[in-house]
Formats: C-alpha cells, structure tokens, sequence
C-alpha cells in the first residue's frame, strides 16, 4: 500500500491541520409522509485538510508524483494521522502492547503533570541499556520520533 510521503523534515503535514468526523444518515419516505431515519455506520469517515506552504522544489515535486501515481482521489492510499497517537497503551507499559527489557522495572501511580496518579515510572536495574518498544503497522522508512535507551 501506499502511504503519503513526509516532508524533508519528518513530518506528513504543517499546521493548521483541519480534521471533520463525517456520517451520513439513510432516509427512508414512507408514502404517507413518514420518515425513518438511520444510521449509516459503514459511511462514516475523516477528512482532513492541509496546508502545505514552503515546500522545497524535492517536497513538491515528491506530492505532486504521488498524486499523480494515486491518479487524485482514484487509489487508495495510507495517512498516518499527525493529530492521532499511534502507540496502543501509551499511558500504562506494562500491557501487552508493549515489550521491554528484562530488567525494566515498572512503578505506576506515579504522579503525572495534571496532578493525577496516571503515569509510570521506568527503571533500569541492568549495568547495560534498556528500552520498551512497541511494533505498529506503518511504513518503515517513515520518520516518527527519536528517542534514547534507557540508561
């Protein structure tokens, strides 16, 4: 499949980001005049909307092939959302979402910055470095944050 590339600097967008939770409902006219209204649960969608201002000649030219590889709107293609959080459980490490070293040591209730005892705390008990990770379904070659082991 095909995903929307980024830009030279990582990043799938710019903001402003506009993002509409779209539905649609089914109208049934009775021919007495009676409506019955439902539901559409399989129409349901995200649109989003970027601005893309200042790219390089090599950004736009990027877009601009892949447009026209998607032929517009025609093909079907991969957007991983800048506003979403792609990580399951990214409050709470110890699900099984996660895999970690085995000498991380897990302490919840830790107090987190809006006063609540919802974060964690990592430790590393071992001499060497080590790190949680977590597998998501997303391109390889993407750039999506750095972060250093625990050490």
């Amino acid at each position: 499949m095909a995903f929307f590339p980024q830009l030279s600097t990582g990043v799938a967008c710019q903001y402003p980001l506009r993002r509409t939770q779209v539905f649609r409902s089914v109208v049934n006219r009775m021919r007495d005049g009676r409506q019955l209204k439902a539901f559409d649960a399989g129409s349901s969608g995200l649109e989003i909307e970027l601005d893309l201002n200042g790219l390089t000649d090599d950004e736009m030219t990027g877009l601009e092939q892949f447009f026209s590889e998607q032929e517009g709107r025609r093909n079907t293609f991969g957007f991983l959302d800048p506003a979403m959080n792609l990580l399951q459980w990214s409050e709470d490490f110890s699900k099984s979402a996660w895999t970690r070293g085995p000498l991380l040591v897990l302490n919840g209730s830790e107090e987190d910055p809006w006063g609540t005892q919802r974060a964690m705390r990592l430790e590393n008990t071992a001499v060497a470095a080590q790190a949680t990770v977590q597998a998501i379904s997303a391109p390889g070659g993407y750039r999506y944050c750095e972060v250093d082991p625990i050490g």
